[in-house]
């Protein structure tokens, strides 16, 4: 699981400093290979060492934790001020968003 986290990261950090378009889709292979990889065995864990009984429960928070996460990021598009202009939502921010452009 440590090997997939690592390369998740220095996938990620590739691409920050990728001069071409074909490093960065390279990285971002490599990168969601490393955390697909991190995910299913966190999931196959708790399969193990969780109590039936508590099983649903934690699913249901683990799945709610990557939807929050990916739903928040800077570059989600529920968070871009364009998303809303193009939208022609009222110019809110998102609940979970902090940057000045939201």
């Amino acid at each position: 699981m440590l090997a997939a986290g690592v390369l998740g990261l220095a996938a990620l950090l590739g691409i920050a400093v990728a001069p071409t378009l074909l490093l960065v889709g390279a990285g971002w292979i490599l990168a969601m290979l490393g955390w697909a990889t991190v995910s299913q065995l966190i999931l196959s864990i708790q399969a193990d060492r969780i109590p039936e009984e508590q099983r649903g429960k934690i699913s249901g928070f683990t799945g709610l934790s990557g939807q929050i996460g990916g739903g928040c990021s800077p570059s989600s598009e529920r968070c871009s001020s364009s998303s809303v202009q193009s939208s022609k939502l009222s110019p809110t921010r998102s609940p979970c968003c902090s940057s000045a452009r939201c």
